[in-house]
């Protein structure tokens, strides 16, 4: 007869409770990993999202950097060609008795080299400014995306 304190029933049942036991650890395993894969690819999607909306500021960026220094190294040919000046006014601070009408302001034209160094100080204050704007453009994007 058998005996419930049968060593072979209570290696069996013992079995069986184990088997148990990890077949649903097993598949509580392969359930977090198909959710992380599921996960992962949402992830993939929207960083694949991101990584193209940056490219195509960059593009823009590139091209607003290129269209400006086309300008400004027209602009500084000009000044070394002198087909432009750059003035600045001044005011006279001695008082010319032949001016009757009391006005005191004069001109003076800067030097071709102060002005070519002017532009590319400008220039320089220009690219950085579209590289912010550009920053925080694509900043407030991927803000309002989340």
């Amino acid at each position: 007869m058998f005996s419930l304190f049968n060593p072979w029933i209570i290696v069996g049942v013992l079995g069986l409770v184990l088997s148990s036991y990890f077949y649903g650890h097993h598949q509580a395993y392969v359930e977090q990993e198909a959710e992380v894969a599921r996960l992962n690819a949402l992830e993939r999607d929207k960083e694949k999202q991101m990584q193209d909306m940056v490219d195509s500021h960059a593009k823009e960026l590139r091209k607003a950097n290129q269209n400006a220094k086309a300008e400004v190294t027209k602009l500084q040919s000009d000044l070394s060609s002198g087909q432009l000046r750059f003035t600045a006014r001044t005011v006279s601070t001695c008082q010319n008795t032949t001016s009757a009408s009391g006005d005191t302001e004069s001109r003076a034209e800067l030097d071709p080299e102060v002005s070519q160094a002017l532009v590319a100080i400008t220039a320089d204050g220009d690219n950085a400014i579209r590289q912010l704007n550009a920053c925080i453009d694509l900043y407030n994007q991927v803000r309002s995306e989340q």
